[in-house]
């Protein structure tokens, strides 16, 4: 009787671990499982590809680097807020995605890019313009001395001549923009991303695509003025009938 109570007991404990076994298999082939997916998961978000949701698909993505200066500035992609702190990039499905930077006391900042799977847009050049520019007279003789310093207003880029005529704006045979108004003057910006120009009582600034037009200062009379830059091109002097200028743009 003992002999076969022992038996039925060591029975019922083999059945038992053979249950757990399987339990204890099945658990861990899981959580292998888990972590293998998540593995691959992590490897495929770090090589950009993502889940679109329009399409149930998942696709390789590009990315959108924004380096404004000054880099503490609100950044807004496809009008959502991403991020108050810049330098700043984000992985973008395939397609066109509207970009804008704004800080308080900025002028605004936008523009649009077509992003590519696998692709960087790198948009580096990206400057704020200060809005409601006070100008004052500029009495510093070494930066009279600058400003009155011949030179020639157009400059060179690469290769290719930034021109104007009355109504246009070009680089080398490019068109960048056309404008309504007659222009007195042009010439680079010292970051050579930038172009600054003369019309009528108006010194204006548009970036190296004829986007994003902006008024720096507004002058009390229409004459050609001479125009340099100093204090690392954040600051502006010009020349306005016969007063000196000078004018604090970033």
């Amino acid at each position: 009787m003992e002999k076969l109570q022992i038996i039925q007991y060591n029975e019922h404990m083999y059945n038992k671990r053979s249950k757990l076994f399987w339990k204890i298999f099945f658990a861990q082939a899981g959580v292998g499982f888990a972590i293998l997916v998540c593995a691959f998961a992590i490897i495929y978000y770090a090589q950009g590809y993502r889940f679109n949701y329009r399409n149930f698909k998942i696709v390789k993505t590009g990315i959108i680097n924004v380096e404004p200066l000054p880099k503490v500035a609100d950044v807004y992609i496809d009008n959502k807020f991403r991020t108050a702190q810049t330098p700043y990039f984000l992985n973008l499905l395939e397609g066109y995605h509207n970009v804008e930077i704004k800080k308080e006391g900025y002028q605004d900042w936008e523009m649009t890019y077509y992003v590519e799977p696998g692709l960087v847009v790198n948009s580096k050049d990206i400057i704020l313009f200060k809005k409601d520019i006070v100008p004052v007279v500029l009495t510093d003789s070494k930066k009279i001395a600058q400003l009155h310093q011949p030179v020639d207003f157009l400059a060179r880029k690469l290769g290719n001549d930034l021109s104007y005529n009355n109504h246009e704006i070009w680089l080398g045979d490019v068109l960048l923009v056309r404008f309504f108004k007659q222009i007195d003057h042009v010439a680079w910006y010292p970051d050579q991303a930038h172009i600054v120009y003369q019309q009528g009582d108006e010194i204006r600034v548009i970036d190296e695509y004829g986007k994003n037009d902006t008024l720096l200062v507004k002058m009390n009379n229409k004459n050609v003025t001479n125009l340099v830059f100093g204090e690392n091109d954040t600051e502006m002097y010009y020349t306005d009938g016969a007063i000196d200028m000078a004018a604090t743009i970033r």
